[in-house]
């Protein structure tokens, strides 16, 4: 009896212990108030049935529950942080009472767990698993459990198994998905269903993939300190068990970027590290941003929806590489700044918020770098990545693969040692031109105290001798005073002489072959950080112009050319990226930034109206009519225009305003010129010339602003129904004298009457609520956008390019590829662009072939088709010069001009003679049949001939490409009939050059076609008569030869 006693009083002990784990092979039910597990389950499996033993000495309440972290759902830990629990999801519950009992009592409880847990995935049931997964049963007094219920309107299992005093748990594991049972549905399915059950059985089931972890930033890219940045968005989970963790109160995400800083913000600045930009285009959670003390500012919204941010009480290190992490978890977040010799130390910043965070991954978008919200940082991102729904740690890898890669956008000790050098040099030969009556050097001791630190000796300015400084004390002999105010423009301005002097050796030596000794001088220009010289370095070795080529050095000198945001290098950056060349991997995400940053820059640098930039001439050099048109300032159809437009001729002056005002067809832009046509067209009255006249007037181009005199202009066009000049006004009543239902008014009949600058100004006002109502209508505005960009509105062009990369909720789904076309399109207008080639025209119309080359050839590498389309027609008409352009300088440039989105058929046709001529394979002359047919296509008529010829000589190849391409050949399934249709359709071309040999050759095929068809009988009476006649004609000739000699006048 002493031992049973014993015995109840160490079971009611264990029980009490909260954490205690009961086996039922170690413990007897031997008490009065007890509750035990007789059959312990390892695995939960269909329906399992559960014995439990239980006896109490006063009635209670005795809970069975199971919990458990779904889907790796598991408690947020870290090395710096308590443990935080995350409280674990209730599956299964059984509650039954216990009444007084001198002996124990037993009870089976069925283990009904979702269905999700317990069987295969198949088409009616998801898959799911559990960790940590426990089986709790507790013993609660009566009193106890109705307070509880009272009090909450959900039990809360886990507090009530908290405060019990008796109590067991043990742990328990599901099966792996594919080793559980199959489950048999008892449902009536219909037919479809059926069938779709049974396929899915037969298959190995196949989750979708989601982007929970993404790399938002695959490969380097460099931050320039402007509002742009590598744009991600999310979508929905495909998993409801994913889509539930998106809850706020399970909010977690991890953020982690390995990247280099150049320095920190501006003063009263922050930039952009992470951003996470909303459906209304405004912060949300997270934001982590870089102020002007090198301090980090991180921002999250909390449930209240307002946002809340702190500072880190430490500073983030300048000149090295970083690795940050950001863990989130609920109201907690987790900053690390590793940092020094192989990310050896590292700082930790913990700030707890108030409340809850709210989040929501797909409201809106996430940008890494700068938005037009908060500029981005300046420096090199090497890498980013983003988990949503995960706090955890980033694998090592995304530490370490980016090195190789990376390491290549940091400049070296050594190059900023030389740029150090240059510019010691080029101030040495200033201070020996400018500086003093005594006209000798300062000393060492007076530079070390003025810089700080230590200087070449010098005694007098003579005694200097360096080759460097000869050049660059030249160059300093060269330079306009007027122009240099500072240091900067010092550099810059013998960095533009060398650029300058570099292009004029070529031009007075007449080949690309004088590249090789001339080359120093944009080397020293780009060690300046002349951009326009880097650039040129970059076509240089990448295409061996006159050196070995070396793609190696030319990326280089291209991504050094990125800081002095040079608009060609970025443009050829986003090329690189798009379709992976020049040891550029193909990403579209940095294709996408690239290209929007000089789309957006485009817009603004057309708005400047610089006298040093042109509009793009895509005229191409085979197009003698067009090349006619194009003019210079000593061209005799120039003189003539202006010897009109000084007459009184009412459209030569309008003529000469714009070709002079947006620098077209050839010239260069003069806006003082300009606003002088500007004026005496205006005053003939004329709706247009009052409209162009106004706006100079407004924007003060090539004259001084007069806003009223201005606004009276353009309400006289407007009078007279000017589309523009009404847009114009409602430009005027938004940012001048603002009043918004004006605006909308003159906006609204511009509209009416085509004006696309009135279509996109009304998106502007829907985008940002600038409507008498204050409403902003996002999708409204991309319609209007659309419209106009479609009319070929710059503005409008970008605003569709970031629509299309963030989405539109429940109307637009982001869509990358259209993002980079309408960016694409836009880089292509860029002025730096047109006056690269307006210089390369005017070089070609003077016959400096090189120079032209080199010009086009520049232009081509940024991906603009024209370009490569002149190119490669420079090099196939001056071979000699095409020698000194790497290898295969024609067909490369008519392959990538052939390969463009809307190809020219003079290119298609090119290369179709490329695989026709140069190989003999059968492929190849699939090839040449398919470019070939292609160019035909766009009615070109050499292409339409070239067709019939290749089907007509090579009768065994397949003509399957032309039967799907032109439709006038698809019904035709005679072979002969084919051909003869295509030199038909040749014939009916408008253009007196294929008239020729398409009737021949069509005269030929029918002739050719009807041999065919006549009986042997009839080809061999005709070769007997054709032999006859020979011999008739012959001997008559010959007996007339005779009689002629014989018989002499």
């Amino acid at each position: 009896m002493f031992k049973k006693i014993v015995l109840v009083f160490v079971l009611i002990q264990i029980g009490a212990k909260s954490t205690s784990f009961v086996n039922s092979q170690d413990v007897r039910p031997q008490g009065r108030t007890f509750v035990t597990i007789l059959n312990n389950p390892e695995f939960v499996t269909e329906n399992y049935k559960l014995n439990l033993q239980y006896q109490c000495s006063h009635p209670a309440i005795i809970v069975l529950f199971i919990d458990g972290y779904e889907n790796e759902d598991k408690v947020f830990r870290n090395e710096t942080n308590p443990l935080i629990a995350n409280p674990p999801q209730t599956l299964f519950q059984h509650v039954w009472t216990c009444l007084y009992s001198v002996d124990a009592k037993q009870i089976t409880v069925r283990l009904n767990l979702p269905r999700k847990f317990v069987y295969k995935p198949n088409f009616l049931t998801s898959v799911s698993t559990l960790e940590e997964m426990k089986l709790k049963v507790c013993i609660i007094e009566v009193k106890t459990w109705e307070q509880h219920n009272q009090l909450n309107p959900q039990v809360n299992y886990q507090a009530l198994f908290g405060s019990s005093k008796i109590k067991l748990q043990l742990p328990m594991k599901t099966l792996p998905p594919l080793d559980r049972k199959r489950s048999v549905c008892k449902c009536c399915l219909s037919w479809p269903a059926t069938v779709l059950n049974k396929v899915w059985k037969k298959s190995l089931g196949k989750s979708l993939p989601e982007d929970e972890c993404t790399d938002i930033v695959k490969h380097p890219m460099l931050a320039n300190g402007e509002p742009y940045g590598v744009i991600k968005t999310y979508s929905e989970f495909h998993k409801n068990e994913l889509r539930k963790q998106q809850r706020n109160t399970y909010t977690r995400f991890t953020f982690t970027t390995v990247m280099y800083l150049h320095k920190w913000c501006d003063q009263d600045t922050l930039c952009g590290i992470l951003q996470h930009v909303n459906g209304v285009e405004l912060l949300d959670t997270p934001v982590v941003l870089l102020n002007s003390k090198g301090q980090l500012h991180v921002q999250l919204k909390l449930d209240d929806e307002k946002s809340y941010a702190y500072v880190s009480e430490w500073s983030v290190p300048v000149n090295e590489w970083l690795k940050l992490e950001m863990r989130q978890f609920n109201a907690l977040t987790n900053i690390t700044l590793f940092h020094g010799p192989n990310f050896s130390k590292s700082s930790v910043f913990i700030p707890v918020f108030h409340k809850p965070v709210a989040f929501r991954a797909t409201n809106g978008h996430f940008i890494v770098g700068g938005s037009m919200l908060c500029k981005s940082i300046s420096g090199v991102i090497a890498s980013a990545k983003f988990c949503r729904n995960k706090g955890t740690f980033v694998a090592d890898k995304t530490i370490t693969s980016w090195k190789n890669e990376a390491l290549p956008f940091v400049e070296t000790d050594r190059y900023k040692t030389q740029q150090v050098l240059i510019r010691k040099l080029i101030m040495k030969s200033w201070r020996k031109r400018h500086n003093s009556e005594k006209k000798v050097c300062r000393s060492a001791f007076i530079e070390m105290i003025q810089n700080n630190t230590k200087s070449d000796m010098c005694t007098t300015c003579s005694n200097v001798t360096d080759t460097k400084f000869s050049l660059f004390d030249g160059v300093i002999n060269s330079l306009s005073n007027s122009d240099i105010t500072t240091k900067e423009s010092i550099y810059n301005g013998v960095a533009e002489y060398l650029y300058k002097k570099f292009l004029t050796t070529i031009e007075n030596s007449g080949t690309l072959s004088s590249v090789h000794e001339n080359i120093k001088f944009l080397s020293y220009a780009a060690k300046l950080g002349h951009g326009p010289s880097q650039y040129l370095l970059y076509v240089v070795f990448k295409n061996g112009v006159g050196v070995t080529t070396d793609v190696k050095k030319a990326r280089k000198y291209l991504i050094r050319c990125i800081p002095s945001g040079n608009r060609m290098c970025l443009k050829a950056m986003g090329y690189n990226y798009l379709n992976g060349g020049s040891g550029f991997p193909k990403d579209i995400s940095l294709a996408s930034y690239y290209y929007f940053n000089v789309g957006h820059q485009t817009q603004q640098d057309l708005m400047e109206h610089s006298q040093h930039l042109a509009s793009v001439n895509n005229v191409r050099l085979t197009d003698t009519l067009a090349m006619k048109e194009q003019l210079s300032e000593e061209d005799d159809l120039f003189y003539w225009i202006k010897h009109q437009a000084t007459k009184g001729v009412f459209t030569a002056q309008r003529n000469m305003a714009r070709l002079l005002y947006w620098g077209q067809q050839g010239l260069q832009r003069n806006l003082k010129e300009a606003f002088k046509y500007y004026h005496e067209a205006a005053q003939g009255g004329d709706p247009v010339a009052l409209y162009d006249y106004g706006v100079v007037l407004l924007k003060g181009h090539g004259t001084k602003k007069n806003m009223t005199q201005a606004v009276d202009v353009l309400k006289q066009a407007a009078e007279l129904n000017s589309s523009a000049a009404f847009n114009t006004l409602g430009w005027y009543y938004t940012s001048e004298e603002v009043n918004f239902t004006k605006a909308l008014h003159y906006f609204s009949r511009a509209d009416e009457l085509g004006s696309i600058d009135a279509t996109y100004n009304l998106g502007h006002m829907y985008h940002n609520g600038k409507f008498p109502d204050g409403k902003r209508d996002l999708q409204k505005a991309f319609l209007k956008y659309y419209k106009a960009a479609t009319g070929g509105h710059v503005e409008a062009c970008i605003q569709v390019s970031h629509l299309y990369a963030t989405g539109i909720e429940n109307f637009l789904f982001p869509n990358p590829f259209a993002s980079i076309q309408w960016s694409q399109h836009i880089s292509d207008r860029n002025p730096s662009l047109g006056e690269m080639i307006r210089q390369g025209l005017q070089a070609y119309k003077q016959k400096q072939w090189s120079k032209a080359l080199m010009l086009y050839l520049a232009a081509a590498e940024t991906g603009l088709e024209a370009a490569a389309y002149n190119t490669a027609y420079l090099c196939e008409e001056h071979e000699a010069e095409s020698l000194h352009v790497g290898e295969n300088c024609v067909w490369r440039f008519w392959n990538v001009s052939a390969n463009f989105r809307v190809p020219h058929p003079y290119a298609l046709n090119k290369m179709g003679d490329y695989y026709y001529n140069v190989n003999a394979t059968s492929g190849d002359l699939e090839k040449a049949l398919k470019y070939y047919t292609i160019a035909a296509k766009f009615g070109f008529p050499q292409a339409m001939f070239n067709v019939a010829t290749v089907l007509d000589k090579h009768r065994n190849i397949s003509s399957n490409i032309v039967e799907s391409t032109l439709q006038f050949a698809q019904k035709l399934e005679d072979h002969d009939d084919r051909i003869i249709s295509i030199y038909k359709k040749c014939t009916e071309l408008p253009t007196r050059e294929s008239l020729l040999p398409c009737h021949i050759a069509l005269v030929k095929a029918r002739l050719w076609k009807i041999w065919k068809m006549t009986p042997l009988s009839i080809k061999v009476f005709s070769v007997f008569i054709s032999v006859v006649l020979m011999v008739v004609i012959y001997f008559l000739t010959h007996q007339n030869t005779s009689s002629s000699n014989e018989f002499p006048a």
